[in-house]
């Protein structure tokens, strides 16, 4: 006998109730199952799916903070059709999905890859899938890996109901448990799992091996107190008495839920650790050899550096011969040499701005670049910002307004290096701003911190670019720039001289509507 499509839904939405799936919301274990997917695939979303009548539960989350979506538009309807893996490299380019919703906007899904989620009797009621905002492939390998894990959120549902907790099962999990453990120990990092006593549940041996940790310290149920002092004694955190350095540690991870930095280790390896929490209170370590990959970078900013000290010098000198040139250049040259005179000053003042953001961003890099930390006052930096940058707006066409709220703004920092962060928020303004357009700098008070705006109406940022638009030599595509000259560096050094003052900085843009970028810096205490 055939089984219609509307007899396996209604299957599927009896399959749900019994198992009690629609209602309770994200489950912890669920949850934990996403994070390690997200992990072990490198994928910033996973999703434990399931079908109901009208909407597509999320029963576990790991990089999407909603609960659901519409049914209609989830792409879990296709993985539950079929019994191996659902796979859409690009979503863009799929009739079937290229005006979704879920594609056209948040969460801007590109790839997609779901495993059914099989309960007793054949019943797929949703799926394990993994989500990527970019392009992407599924290798066999992964989606054998993916079907398997699928098949242990399977399990879960059975045994946490306490149904038929069979032999056969049990050899099931088992063997789930053996696949999880031979990913683990093929991924090209140190991972460990701590559970939310901070005692070690899961590791595999390269977190052994790059910590330089003595194996027989590594067992089930180990503390995270005594795998730090082991790698305190290694030489791990530098130098120093490993009880006292372990002890900020620890109280780190209790108090916030992720940390990322770099352990420098005695032999000249640079270890990047990272962990972070899981919302059951478990947390996952992973440790990442990143010695080589430095060394590269470092190697790279000292060249780049090198050179701009070199260039410096002949350009200053360039640009005086430039200048002494232009003096009385009406009576000397022809209207067309004085033109070409005027170009040359004009590109090697842009090459001098290049190589001084280069400068900058070389020693922001490293460090070296000094900020005095005085009392100011946000207003009038904001004032002065504006009148500087008012010949630079006029030459584009650009009117400045300036809206100060009548509360204080006084801040701790260095006023000349914000000046700077602020120029470029505003520049960038005035170059992507109609003729007659205007630009509105703005600065307010919002409980402890100083709100600082640069808004803009021009076409707005595209959508594709804004992931990449506080990286360095980061510059929108070829239709957006249409001749509008940077070095692509001016958004990465506000971003880090904002960062150097322990404020924030981010953007809110709208395609053809414009642009507005804020500054959020911590208040001073008022002076009694």
């Amino acid at each position: 006998m055939l089984t219609t499509s509307a007899d396996m839904e209604q299957r599927r939405q009896e399959a749900i109730a019994a198992y009690q799936l629609s209602s309770g919301g994200r489950d912890s274990e669920f949850d934990a199952v996403t994070e390690l997917a997200a992990e072990l695939f490198d994928m910033p979303i996973a999703l434990v799916t399931v079908l109901s009548s009208e909407r597509q539960l999320f029963r576990g989350s790991c990089g999407l903070d909603v609960d659901g979506t519409a049914r209609d538009v989830a792409f879990c309807n296709r993985t539950v059709e079929q019994n191996d893996v659902f796979v859409v490299e690009d979503a863009t380019q799929d009739d079937r999905f290229a005006d979704n919703p879920l594609v056209t906007g948040p969460p801007h899904i590109r790839f997609y890859a779901g495993a059914p989620i099989v309960v007793d009797g054949g019943i797929a009621v949703g799926s394990l899938c993994l989500i990527d905002r970019k392009p992407r492939q599924l290798g066999e390998r992964d989606a054998t890996r993916l079907i398997m894990l699928a098949r242990t959120v399977s399990d879960m549902i059975e045994l946490r109901i306490g149904s038929r907790v069979a032999e056969e099962r049990k050899q099931s999990l088992q063997r789930q448990s053996e696949l999880l453990r031979a990913t683990i120990d093929h991924v090209q990092q140190g991972i460990g799992v701590f559970d939310a006593d901070l005692r070690l549940v899961l590791w595999n041996g390269l977190l052994i091996d790059l910590l330089r940790l003595p194996p027989e310290l590594i067992s089930e149920g180990r503390t995270a107190e005594e795998l730090l002092l082991a790698a305190a004694r290694e030489g791990a955190f530098g130098p120093g008495k490993p009880e006292a350095i372990v002890a900020p540690l620890l109280q780190s991870v209790r108090t916030t839920p992720s940390r990322r930095m770099d352990l420098n280790m005695p032999d000249g390896r640079i270890l990047d650790a990272w962990r972070s929490a899981i919302s059951d209170g478990r947390s996952i370590l992973t440790i990442q050899d990143v010695t080589e990959q430095r060394r590269a970078a470092r190697m790279k900013d000292e060249f780049v550096s090198t050179v701009s000290h070199e260039l410096r010098t002949p350009l200053t000198a360039i640009r005086g011969s430039l200048a002494i040139l232009a003096r009385g250049a009406e009576e000397r040259l022809d209207a067309r040499g004085a033109q070409m005179l005027a170009m040359a000053g004009k590109n090697a003042e842009r090459l001098t701005n290049l190589i001084n953001d280069i400068l900058d961003i070389e020693k922001l890099g490293s460090g070296v670049l000094t900020m005095s930390e005085d009392r100011l006052d946000l207003a009038q930096v904001l004032r002065e910002v504006t009148e500087q940058n008012r010949p630079f707006a006029a030459a584009h066409g650009v009117e400045l307004a300036l809206d100060i709220s009548d509360e204080p703004l006084a801040a701790t920092g260095d006023a000349g290096r914000l000046h700077q962060a602020l120029t470029n928020l505003v520049s960038n303004a005035c170059k992507y701003s109609p003729d007659g357009g205007k630009v509105t700098i703005r600065g307010q008070r919002e409980a402890d911190q100083a709100l600082l705006t640069v808004k803009d109406r021009g076409p707005g940022i595209p959508i594709d670019f804004r992931p990449h638009i506080f990286g360095r030599f980061a510059q929108a595509g070829p239709d957006h720039q249409q001749g509008r000259a940077g070095s692509g560096l001016g958004l990465t050094i506000s971003k880090a001289i904002v960062e150097r003052h322990r404020g924030d900085i981010g953007f809110d843009s709208e395609v053809g509507q414009g642009s507005c970028f804020w500054i959020r810096l911590p208040l001073a205490r008022e002076e009694a």
